[in-house]
């Protein structure tokens, strides 16, 4: 009879699928049931010695406030100390050990990485001023992993939004490097950050409350737990939303190692983890479409995957202009202009350089009877440019460089479109404009 039952088990186990995590069956003696707990630890240090921060509480609080919500079992710490961060973490780790299923911990303020380690910042930040200081008075991110994966839970999630700016006084931070560094996983584990490696993340948003990446986590993990998406496409999400508010200068990342499929437990008893479903009204249109040479970021950008330059997608958006109005044009360019919804401000934009032209254009690819198609290879980078693929309104005309040439006020470079080939020329009067930004 054991071994029929132990069978029925595992098959049952096989069919499950994308379930995720359900509510265990009532105890019959009355004693708590140890497994598939969610537990939580979320910690937001604002008022630090130096350097304080606007939002890191609010962030954790409204956080804490809905893994509540959707059934996580909470522990909300705000404003820590060095040794009452680490006395938390620890209890944290130890409940999950005895509680396996799903933990979460989520931490906002100042954070810093050296040696390819990342450490989050206590509020008693002051008695850091060197590499040495850090590994002694901060917390290493990879011994929470470490605590976290000991206690061999179903899932752990550590999200940080912990790449704000300035978190050592003066001169001291120089031997400390700039935001976090970023860290593989093992089986059944996602790290998120806030922003990409090397970088720090923006304490303020849209919304007035919260740290950019915190906001948009909010809303994200709200719609995945109500339309049961999986975790992955959530952090897509994110991503997504903060690169267009922040007009690309901060970007998200995650690094994620899920052997299954992974969806909040619904009350409603939902139990399957279903994709995002792209419609052209809903925010997750915006999810970047791969290629070979071009990404549509589908915000009205495109972005060059050799060179990770953005150009705008309506490449004829300002037409025929003198070289100084194309200058001002482009400076003015901003979000709700020449079909733009990337959050981009003025003043991110710029005409292309020289150099930049000479990797843009392909000569492979010249209409060499009439001229009539401008210089470009196509999405995939393996044939000619054709009409929407994948920009629009290129003309094979003179386009605008901003580089003037070396020695002269005058002469300034220009690509011809229908040739690909990069020229100066003080007497040329007008040209297209086209603008980019990133780069240089």
């Amino acid at each position: 009879m054991k071994k029929i039952l132990a069978f029925v088990a595992i098959i049952m186990l096989f069919i499950s699928g994308c379930q995720p995590v359900q509510p265990p069956p009532p105890p019959v003696n009355g004693t708590k049931n140890p497994q598939l707990s969610q537990l939580a630890l979320v910690i937001g240090n604002s008022q630090y010695e130096y350097s304080q921060l606007a939002n890191p509480i609010n962030d954790a609080t409204d956080i804490a406030n809905f893994l509540k919500k959707i059934g996580f079992e909470v522990t909300l710490k705000t404003d820590l100390n060095q040794i009452a961060m680490g006395e938390a973490i620890r209890r944290f780790t130890a409940r999950m050990s005895q509680n396996p299923g799903v933990g979460l911990f989520y931490f906002a303020g100042h954070g810093a990485q050296v040696d390819g380690h990342n450490y989050l910042l206590p509020i008693d930040n002051n008695k850091i001023g060197d590499k040495h200081d850090l590994q002694s008075y901060a917390v290493d991110v990879d011994n929470v992993l470490a605590r976290m994966e000991e206690a061999r839970s179903h899932l752990n999630l550590i999200i940080l939004d912990a790449c704000r700016d300035d978190p050592f006084s003066g001169a001291r931070s120089r031997t400390l490097g700039r935001g976090l560094a970023r860290m593989e996983t093992s089986g059944g584990t996602i790290i998120a950050f806030a922003t990409d490696k090397g970088n720090t993340a923006d304490d303020r948003s849209v919304n007035g409350r919260n740290g950019l990446f915190t906001s948009h986590l909010l809303s994200a993990i709200e719609k995945t737990y109500q339309k049961q998406q999986r975790i992955d496409d959530m952090f897509m999400q994110v991503r997504n939303a903060v690169k267009r508010e922040s007009g690309g200068e901060q970007i998200p990342w995650y690094s994620a190692s899920l052997e299954t499929p992974f969806c909040f437990r619904h009350r409603t008893g939902i139990d399957r983890c279903s994709r995002i479903e792209q419609s052209p009204s809903d925010d997750n249109s915006h999810s970047p479409t791969p290629t070979a040479r071009y990404t549509d970021n589908r915000d009205g950008t495109i972005t060059d995957n050799r060179t990770r330059l953005i150009w705008l997608k309506n490449a004829n958006c300002f037409g025929e202009q003198y070289w100084k109005t194309a200058i001002q044009s482009v400076a003015n360019l901003a979000h709700g202009q020449c079909d733009l919804q990337d959050g981009s401000r003025a003043g991110k934009w710029r005409l292309p350089t020289k150099e930049e032209w000479e990797t843009m254009v392909d000569k492979n690819y010249i209409d060499s009877n009439n001229y009539s198609q401008p210089t470009l290879s196509n999405a995939a980078g393996t044939g000619p440019w054709k009409k929407g693929d994948p920009f629009y309104q290129v003309q094979p005309v003179y386009y605008w460089s901003g580089t003037r040439t070396v020695g002269s006020t005058n002469n300034v470079w220009y690509v011809d479109m229908s040739s690909g080939d990069v020229n100066f020329n003080a007497n040329r009067l007008t040209g297209y404009v086209w603008p980019v930004r990133g780069g240089h």
